[in-house]
């Protein structure tokens, strides 16, 4: 099928086989050279947000898992 080709039932409003390749090689290339992502586009998890996640807090320890009250929930693990 070639680029030209437009369905009878169709209407052409774009060309954005080109627009949609060159933004991927552009974003590839920057990817590539590790100029994205950069400072600006990325975020630090506070650190007690990371521990909690993590499994790292004092709920945590295996001195707090309780497992005689029935199934152990996910932080209980």
């Amino acid at each position: 099928m070639s680029a030209e080709f437009t369905p009878k039932h169709a209407r052409h409003y774009a060309e954005l086989h080109s627009i949609i390749k060159s933004a991927a090689e552009a974003y590839q290339a920057d990817v590539i050279a590790r100029t994205f992502p950069g400072p600006e586009q990325s975020t630090r998890m506070d650190d007690a947000t990371l521990d909690e996640i993590l499994g790292r807090t004092a709920l945590d320890r295996p001195e707090m898992v309780e497992t005689s009250r029935g199934i152990p929930l996910d932080r209980d693990l």
